[in-house]
């Protein structure tokens, strides 16, 4: 999933959704192009049991605004079976997003607070249809989320960048934060994805 450009009948370009879908032989088998008719994209997918395709990022519903968070249910063809979006006031995005084995969904990312481009990290637990159960949004403006990963248990580990440190953060399955670890090799860090073995 990502991104790509298309040419208005204006002659003007924007940005739609990209969805390709390739055999293990890496012959390309179908692709999907969508959008608002403004600047969209897709950074996070995830597939569930039944082969559906979850796609999260960022979308616009208006050429004033800065960008929704956004999630997008495909069926294993890639045509559109729903799709959620939470609007705000400031540029919003989400980055990954992961899929239980009871279909609940997980998302993070980044919430804009001000016009200026400043960010805190937010993390989600929505239901099978997109309706968030529980969310967190970090509480300054230096915390940047970029990578999602899930345990055995539903625990939920988010990655990304506070001030200039690596950041990894651990919340259970009704999002109460279970830690939060910083470290810093060098002048400006940033983790950009997460993963968890079998052994959690």
């Amino acid at each position: 999933t990502g991104r790509t450009e298309v040419q208005r009948i204006d002659g003007t370009y924007h940005y739609d959704f990209l969805l390709q879908k390739y055999s293990s032989s890496g012959s390309r088998q179908w692709t999907r192009i969508w959008g608002t008719g403004n600047d969209d994209c897709g950074y996070g997918i995830s597939v569930d049991s039944s082969k559906n395709i979850f796609i999260c990022g960022i979308e616009n519903q208006a050429s004033t605004s800065s960008g929704d968070f956004c999630i997008h249910k495909r069926d294993s063809s890639g045509y559109s079976l729903w799709d959620t979006s939470w609007y705000s006031s400031y540029k919003d995005v989400l980055h990954d997003i992961d899929i239980d084995d009871q279909n609940f969904i997980y998302v993070s990312g980044l919430k804009g607070t001000s016009s200026t481009g400043y960010s805190r990290m937010f993390t989600a637990k929505c239901d099978s249809t997109g309706n968030q159960i529980w969310n967190r949004t970090t509480s300054s403006d230096t915390y940047y989320s970029y990578g999602l990963a899930r345990d055995s248990q539903n625990n939920l580990f988010v990655s990304g960048r506070r001030t200039s440190n690596f950041i990894a953060i651990k919340y259970n399955s009704s999002g109460n934060v279970l830690w939060e670890k910083t470290s810093r090799l060098g002048s400006i860090q940033a983790c950009n994805d997460i993963s968890i073995d079998s052994e959690d």
